[in-house]
């Protein structure tokens, strides 16, 4: 039998009514390409309206890359809040603020 891993929990979602009021991101895995390297596809959507914001492969998970793939979503969407912040997974432990 193998190891037990302890059982992750996420943060609960907010009542969200209007789009832009929360975004989420999800890494979807790894994948392995023909030239056998890894690629971390990251997907940004809007909560309310389910509106994909960005669908980036990176070669990497590292936060730099995926804050770079935040800015330019910020950038190119509606939603100019100086307040909004990017919270990492609970693993990390880290808030980071965009503004």
């Amino acid at each position: 039998m193998g190891r037990r891993r302890p059982r992750l929990t996420g943060m609960p979602l907010a009542a969200v009514a209007h789009p832009n009021g929360l975004w989420c991101a999800d890494y979807k895995g790894e994948v392995l390409l023909r030239n056998q390297r890894d690629c971390y596809p990251l997907t940004i959507s809007d909560y309310a309206s389910r509106y994909l914001l960005a669908c980036e492969a990176l070669s990497t998970t590292q936060e730099r890359y995926a804050f770079s793939v935040f800015e330019r979503a910020f950038q190119a969407s509606a939603c100019r809040t100086p307040c909004a912040r990017i919270t990492a997974c609970p693993s990390h432990r880290r808030t980071r603020s965009m503004a």
